[in-house]
């Protein structure tokens, strides 16, 4: 008895279009999901990080900090990021930034104040509430190293 010839697609064939089609799938939801719900990914990311510069600086305020105005003003910052539209870049620097400062674990002044100015920077309205402003400068790491390379003997 001879077995009738196949038509069509091997059985192989069938399994790799199917797991081209799952994966086509996934790769579409994933990109509907972040198209959807970036603005609300981005508000939570924003709340989270104030929120945790609000417990810092209540637990442990860095000196010369006024706890109470650098709590209002990330206080207006969540209602400002509630009400506006966000922009990728600020929050992604902001978000950075924040990263920086929170490495150690400590928030001191300089940290804040940097802090402070990304949240004026995208919402000019805010002005009046810094508190941190007058900072003294530090000097870049491209300034330390030069002024060392020009203070050692030649």
């Amino acid at each position: 008895m001879e077995q009738p010839a196949r038509t069509g697609p091997s059985v192989g064939k069938i399994i790799l279009i199917i797991l081209i089609v799952v994966v086509v799938l996934l790769l579409a939801g994933i990109i509907l999901v972040r198209t959807v719900f970036k603005e609300p990914l981005m508000r939570a990311t924003m709340k989270q990080t104030v929120n945790f510069t609000v417990g810092q600086v209540r637990t442990s305020p860095p000196e010369g900090v006024d706890t109470a105005a650098y709590i209002a003003l990330c206080d207006a910052f969540l209602r400002q990021v509630e009400a506006a539209p966000l922009n990728d870049t600020t929050v992604a620097k902001f978000v950075f930034l924040f990263q920086d400062a929170a490495e150690d674990k400590v928030l001191d002044r300089g940290e804040l104040a940097a802090l402070e100015a990304v949240m004026v920077e995208m919402f000019p309205g805010l002005e009046p509430y810094r508190t941190l402003t007058g900072m003294p400068e530090t000097a870049s790491p491209i300034d330390t190293l030069a002024a060392d390379s020009a203070a050692a003997p030649q």
